[in-house]
């Protein structure tokens, strides 16, 4: 299983990057990446996110899979659609379009 929870971009289902000018906290990355989901997707579902400067990850969850973090593997087994990369990887919320 992978320890380290940063994932490399080429794991990422669609990515698409986004810069975010200024200071950014996780409430803000969460909504302007939800508004840009909305854009893109019918009904997005946010399926995990990552915040690389504080190493946090949701779902925390423990996966089987050795090449992936547990949280990617999660989103990818539950449709992950749609990767939105903020400031660099500084953020990366993982989406599906909703039913």
């Amino acid at each position: 299983m992978v320890c380290d929870p940063t994932p490399s971009r080429a794991m990422l289902p669609h990515p698409l990057d986004l810069h975010i000018p200024g200071p950014l906290e996780f409430s803000r990355a969460r909504s302007r990446a939800d508004q840009a989901a909305r854009e893109i997707l019918p009904e997005p579902v946010l399926l995990a996110w990552f915040n690389r400067d504080n190493r946090e990850f949701s779902p925390r969850i423990v996966c089987c899979q050795e090449d992936q973090p547990s949280w990617l593997v999660y989103a990818k087994s539950r449709g992950a659609e749609l990767s939105l990369c903020l400031n660099d990887g500084q953020f990366i919320f993982v989406y599906r379009r909703g039913f």
